[in-house]
């Protein structure tokens, strides 16, 4: 038996057995020091390094964060049982200097950025990160280094929470530095992190600039409110430091008054805001009562001004340009009251001056464009100001009205009262505006106006002030200058009542000016000039002249002397009267309605020694032309008087004055057949003798008017024509010779007439004047 062929075999399964053995052996020692190396590294804090084995030898792999840990690694490695030995075969994380790390926070968004010292530090910050923003995307760009400081861990997280805080905005953690930044989520947010600050932040840990912004307001609004002691701010500012600023200026700008701050701090201020604010509370001095709203860069101001001053300042100052991207939404701003309400014109040769109040700035611009509008050449000043308190009436109507009537003055002014009282003095620019102002403060004044009192004085006369009277047949002309509407209407109503015509022509112009005693000098010139057949009377200045003709030479030289007596002193007279024959004969009927109107335009007045007043010859004498003219013509005078005083005295003395009368008219010409006299007392009243009216009516003379002849016996002569106007009498042709009228000195006599039947007595004029009356004399016992 060979055994070597036998055990050789053997030997090798043997060997082949026991290196197997080993091998497995050895790998599971190896596996075995390998996992106990790994899992005590990882319960040391170093789960950064990767272990692998072979047999009793560990290796050691990864990146250690520091050359520390490095080292701290391979030294526990080696306190584990059953290592031989230990190989690092691990690197280093780069150095990073400054070490920084920062977490940004937008809506919907938490971006991580920045070192991280190992991978268990970047799971641990990503875990506390969901925890701390559960609904948020979590971004991470986090890059492994080596530098972070001790207190890295609790650092970040310190940084994320403050984070939570915040609307939008960033922590950074810059080496040991901590910086944060960003606008609160609300007011509680912006109260918390201040708290966790002040606290103290992780050890190890330094605080650096912290800005937070408070919570953002959905609508920057702010708004001050005036009351009667009190200043109340609502609505939200920029920041604490804004709010001192704020309330200091306030405080300043109301002195004594209880200052409410309930202002908010928030962010989201538009640029300028402050500014704005200024301008607001500036314009809240202003006011009485109200406030200031500022929506964004927005104003709204509302309230009573505090003055008419205040009022127009507010006006000014949101009329001019407002700070940089400020607008102006409303100014409704009442304007003060004022107790003195009171509104003037004053007017002058530089222009028209309008002061005084008005309601509103349109009332204003109304009165100034109605001003302007008047067609007056002159400047006109707006001085006026708007304030309240006015008179409950229409007191824009009322100015506009004033403005019309000093727009007629040359100088002078218009005012109204607080009590509605209305004003006017001054000289009026024309006689048309004198005229014009006469006739409306005559009147009811517009806009419930009360006539407080007016003096107005025509314009200055061209000198010499100078007044004609011409007498043209039917017709009175009055031209030049009058001093009032009253003088004016006392000339035209003598003239109508002298001349027994209606056509009086008014050529008068108002005019100041006139010489003491000139319109009673122009009475008794028209008075004279009545006496005449025809002619003119001229006063300039204190000269009268008296031109005219008559029928009678004893007629003429009456007038003259009796205007030369009787002008005021001062006054000189020249005249030049001419006699001239009488006109053809007049038929019966004109020459009735003759005789009556000469009678309506004048009055029969006996003096104290039963003379005839100078006034009643005038009249005697025209009615003695007529009748002159008029030879078919009777006439009865009945003189009648009241019942005072006996039956028969009364008839005795209104016969006497009958009588009287007919003596002036035969000697003025008329025949004596042709008239008959009758007094009849007391016995034909036509009114009440019991009152002073009735008894003066019933105080007359008479004219009762028959024909001798048929009506026809002379063709009618027709009106003459109107005269056309004119400044100057003009002094009338000779006058052909004419045949000797019927009762004229050498005519021969008419045949006698019948008894004289009496017809009516009643003048021909439009408006029949009551019969003449005797003068006052009371008929006596």
């Amino acid at each position: 038996m060979n055994w070597r062929r036998w055990i050789r075999p053997g030997l090798s399964l043997t060997f082949l057995i026991a290196v197997l053995a080993v091998a497995v052996l050895g790998g599971s020692i190896a596996r075995d020091v390998g996992s106990r190396v790994e899992d005590r590294l990882r319960a040391e804090g170093l789960a950064w390094v990767t272990v692998t084995s072979a047999w009793r030898s560990v290796t050691l792999r990864g990146t250690a964060p520091s050359e520390v840990a490095q080292t701290r690694a391979v030294e526990i490695a080696r306190t584990v049982g059953g290592v031989r030995s230990v190989v690092d075969r691990s690197g280093l994380l780069p150095l990073r200097s400054p070490y920084e790390w920062q977490a940004v926070r937008s809506p919907g968004r938490i971006e991580l950025t920045g070192h991280v010292p190992s991978e268990g530090a970047r799971d641990a910050l990503l875990a506390a990160a969901r925890r701390v923003f559960p609904a948020e995307e979590i971004v991470e760009g986090l890059e492994l280094a080596r530098g972070a400081p001790v207190a890295y861990a609790p650092a970040v997280t310190f940084a994320l929470e403050r984070l939570a805080g915040l609307e939008e905005g960033q922590v950074n953690l810059a080496d040991d530095t901590l910086i944060v930044s960003g606008t609160a989520t609300d007011a509680a947010a912006l109260d918390d992190a201040r708290a966790a600050f002040a606290a103290g932040v992780p050890a190890g840990i330094n605080l650096g600039p912290v800005e937070i912004l408070p919570a953002r307001a959905p609508r920057f609004v702010w708004s001050a409110a005036l009351q009667e002691t009190s200043v109340t701010l609502i609505g939200f500012i920029p920041n604490d430091v804004a709010r001192g600023i704020v309330a200091e200026t306030v405080t300043a700008a109301f002195p004594g008054y209880d200052l409410i701050d309930q202002t908010r701090v928030a962010s989201g201020e538009p640029f300028g805001f402050l500014d704005a604010v200024e301008f607001a509370v500036d314009a809240l001095t202003r006011l009485d009562s109200g406030g200031v709203t500022l929506d964004e860069l927005t104003l709204d101001l509302a309230g009573s001004a505090k003055s008419v001053d205040d009022y127009e300042a507010i006006l000014e100052k949101v009329g001019a340009p407002l700070p940089a991207g400020m607008s102006l939404v409303a100014a409704d701003v009442l304007p003060a009251v004022v107790s003195d309400y009171f509104w003037r014109a004053d007017v002058g040769d530089d222009g028209i001056a309008l002061s005084g109040y008005l309601p509103s700035l349109e009332a204003v611009s109304e009165v100034v464009a109605a001003a302007e509008g008047l067609g007056d050449d002159r400047a006109v000043r707006n001085e006026m100001h708007v304030a309240r308190g006015a008179p409950a009436i229409d007191w824009t109507g009322a100015v506009q009205f004033a403005v019309g009537t000093a727009a007629r003055l040359r100088s002078g002014g218009a005012a109204i009262g607080g009590d509605a009282g209305f004003t006017l003095e001054g000289v009026a620019r024309s006689s048309d505006d004198y005229e014009a102002l006469d006739t409306v403060l005559a009147g009811t004044l517009p806009a419930s106006l009360v006539l407080a009192g007016a003096t107005i004085t025509p314009p200055p006369a061209t000198a010499p002030y100078r007044l004609i009277i011409a007498r043209d047949g039917p017709r009175l002309r009055i031209a030049g200058d009058v001093a009032t509407r009253s003088d004016r209407a006392d000339l035209v109503a003598a003239g109508s009542r002298v001349y027994g015509i209606a056509d009086v022509v008014d050529a008068t112009r108002f005019a100041s000016g006139a010489p003491d005693g000139f319109q009673e000098a122009a009475r008794l010139s028209l008075t004279a000039l009545s006496g005449l057949t025809g002619g003119s009377v001229t006063i300039e200045g204190t000269e009268a002249r008296l031109d005219g003709f008559v029928t009678r030479d004893d007629v003429g030289q009456r007038q003259v002397d009796v205007l030369g007596d009787r002008l005021p002193d001062g006054y000189s007279l020249d005249a030049t009267i001419v006699t001239r024959q009488l006109p053809q004969p007049l038929p019966a009927q004109p020459c009735s309605d003759l005789v009556q109107r000469h009678l309506a335009a004048g009055r029969l007045e006996f003096e104290a020694n039963e003379d005839l007043s100078d006034e009643s010859l005038v009249v005697l004498d025209r009615v003695a032309e007529t009748m002159v003219r008029c030879r078919p013509l009777l006439v009865e005078i009945g003189v009648h008087s009241d019942s005072r005083g006996s039956q028969a005295t009364n008839r005795r003395l209104t016969q006497a004055r009958a009588e009287r009368i007919v003596e002036y008219l035969v000697d003025a010409g008329v025949r004596r057949e042709r008239l008959t006299a009758q007094g009849f007392g007391e016995t034909e009243p036509i009114a009440d003798n019991d009152t002073e009216a009735g008894r003066a009516a019933n105080r007359r003379v008479a004219f009762a008017t028959a024909v001798a002849e048929p009506l026809g016996a002379f063709p009618e002569i027709p009106e003459p024509e109107p005269l056309g106007p004119q400044t100057e009498p003009q002094p009338e042709s000779p006058a052909a010779p004419e045949p000797p009228a019927g009762d004229a000195p050498g005519a021969p006599a008419p045949s006698e007439p019948a008894s004289p039947e009496p017809v009516s007595s009643e003048p021909a004029s439009p408006e029949p004047a009551p019969p003449p009356a005797v003068d006052g004399q009371e008929a006596t016992e």
